[in-house]
């Protein structure tokens, strides 16, 4: 197994039929949370956790943000989906949507976006701030799904600070 970013990796080094679960150490300090099932798992444990074909065995680390989309063969088929912010609750945490035109080198010479975003656990509140660059095409807004503890919630983006509880 091995850290990437947020992620807890456990690839499967055996075939399915000789087994069905594999041992995974869960590094202490931080819960880990399925990404398949959500289940929080305390870190600091070893476990045996089941093995299915099709997925592996993948945790994120509690207090992350871990932006996703839909599977697309290329950049151009994203514009104008909608991105889907995972909130990991468990502690505080930060990430930067980076975004530029998809097409080519603009993004060497400035032409990119950031979008900040912040998650308060005392105050169960993520917060995405303001756009910060552009880049030629650029959507003037952005839909994001906003998947918290406490539900989902889909909001129209248009660059300014916006608070969500």
């Amino acid at each position: 197994e091995y850290l990437f970013g947020e992620f807890l990796v456990c690839p499967v080094t055996f075939p399915f039929v000789q087994k069905q679960k594999r041992t995974v150490y869960f590094p202490k300090g931080k819960d880990w949370i399925d990404f398949w099932s959500g289940e929080r798992i305390s870190g600091g444990v070893w476990r045996e956790v089941p093995v299915e074909i099709g997925t592996l065995p993948l945790y994120v680390k509690a207090g992350s943000i871990v932006p996703t989309t839909e599977v697309a063969e290329y950049s151009a088929a994203q514009i104008g989906k909608p991105v889907t912010i995972n909130v990991y609750s468990g502690a505080d945490a930060k990430f930067s949507l980076c975004e530029d035109a998809g097409d080519g080198y603009g993004y060497e010479k400035g032409e990119r976006s950031l979008i900040p975003m912040t998650w308060n656990e005392k105050k169960q509140t993520l917060t995405i701030g303001s756009r910060i660059g552009a880049f030629p095409g650029m959507p003037t807004v952005r839909t994001f799904v906003v998947k918290l503890p406490c539900g989902e919630r889909t909001i129209q983006y248009s660059g300014k600070k916006i608070e969500i509880k």
